[in-house]
């Protein structure tokens, strides 16, 4: 038995022909190399708000001025952003400092030692119950195990998720760069050598 969902694709848009931020949009070099937090933020705020009126629209230079913003909230240091308190301490004070309604965060931490993680089922139910009531899925991974897809050491925005209960098979759609990217979360969890985990805001 196949069960999916996925956001509104439409609503992450960025002058119709990208899908979310990218990082490689910032005009510094350090930026580029390590705003990848900052970036995902901006996509889910930009979806927040557009999900509340989908008349908004964002121009690549409208978006990059966010992008800009949120940099100064979620501030990558020497090792980037590589816990989720580091990120969601930035993203609250964002939210509050720009009156956006959302007040609880949840999150789902992914430890090191493969045999306390959550099973694929219970990572499909957890980012299932974040898209069925449209909030997109910050995922830090720390390793990309043998997921070739997905770069270590990185935020992405998680929009759709998949799950094949026969074969527990678990297979995510992302914004990364950009474009939209179908990966295998299942194969992450089963082969990443380092911590991870995903945050959203409700």
């Amino acid at each position: 038995m196949k069960k999916e969902i996925k956001l509104n694709y439409e609503l992450l848009k960025i002058d119709d022909n990208t899908y979310g931020g990218d990082q490689e949009w910032y005009k510094k070099y350090i930026q580029r190399l390590s705003g990848c937090a900052p970036t995902t933020a901006s996509t889910i705020i930009m979806f927040e708000k557009r999900i509340k009126d989908n008349s908004i629209k964002y121009t690549k230079k409208e978006f990059l001025e966010l992008m800009e913003d949120m940099w100064n909230y979620i501030t990558p240091g020497k090792f980037g952003v590589n816990k989720l308190d580091y990120y969601s301490q930035g993203f609250v004070k964002y939210i509050n400092d720009n009156n956006i309604s959302l007040n609880e965060k949840v999150e789902l931490l992914i430890s090191k030692n493969k045999k306390n993680r959550p099973s694929n089922e219970e990572v499909y139910n957890y980012i299932f119950c974040a898209l069925e009531n449209n909030h997109p899925v910050a995922f830090l991974n720390l390793n990309n195990g043998k997921e070739k897809l997905l770069d270590s050491w990185h935020w992405v925005c998680i929009v759709g998720i998949k799950y094949e209960k026969d074969t527990d098979t678990l297979n995510s759609i992302i914004t990364d760069g950009g474009i939209l990217k179908e990966i295998n979360l299942g194969l992450w969890l089963l082969t990443s050598n380092k911590e991870g985990g995903f945050i959203y805001f409700k």
